[in-house]
């Protein structure tokens, strides 16, 4: 759902409200739906493509405490965090134009607060703003280090992952 709110221009949007609105039930129902429909349908021509949304469907599953298997870790060097959010987007049926992590705080925390997923635990900016950043690095959504080292990151997410890590290791 984090992912979702991120990539919207809006919080109280109608498409964050479905979001904030969803339970865990149904982002579990979702998700079996998604996995029933990748089963069935033909392969893209792009067979890398597909092992990419594969990786990165694997790094949610971990994420949300799955059990690891790096050997389903490989994604695309090519293709940009930007690419990656895009992605995650389209698996869970969200269609935003934010980059990761640019809503203020306080908005994403009234809101996330709001949410069936939510419940009744009590959340603070702390915690928000923790979970942001180990979806940054967990699912590579936004570039490591790049705001730090002075790069917008409007820029910077959107250049292939191989190109930023070269970047990095160089500085």
């Amino acid at each position: 759902m984090l992912l979702g709110l991120n990539s919207l221009d809006a919080l109280d949007s109608p498409s964050a409200l479905e979001l904030i609105g969803k339970d865990q039930d149904a982002w579990i129902k979702h998700f079996l739906e998604l996995c029933d429909e990748k089963l069935t349908q033909e392969l893209e021509d792009d067979l890398a493509t597909e092992m990419h949304k594969i990786s990165l469907l694997r790094r949610l599953f971990e994420f949300v405490d799955g059990e690891e298997d790096e050997a389903q870790h490989e994604l695309d060097p090519t293709l940009s965090a930007s690419d990656n959010f895009e992605m995650y987007g389209s698996l869970l049926g969200i269609n935003g134009s934010r980059v990761f992590g640019i809503l203020d705080v306080r908005e994403m925390l009234s809101a996330f607060s709001r949410s069936e997923i939510a419940g009744d635990k009590e959340w603070d900016i702390a915690h928000l703003t923790s979970l942001t950043e180990r979806m940054r690095r967990c699912l590579r959504i936004a570039c490591p280090g790049a705001t730090v080292r002075g790069v917008p990151a409007h820029l910077s997410n959107n250049l292939p992952y191989a190109t930023v890590d070269d970047t990095l290791a160089l500085m």
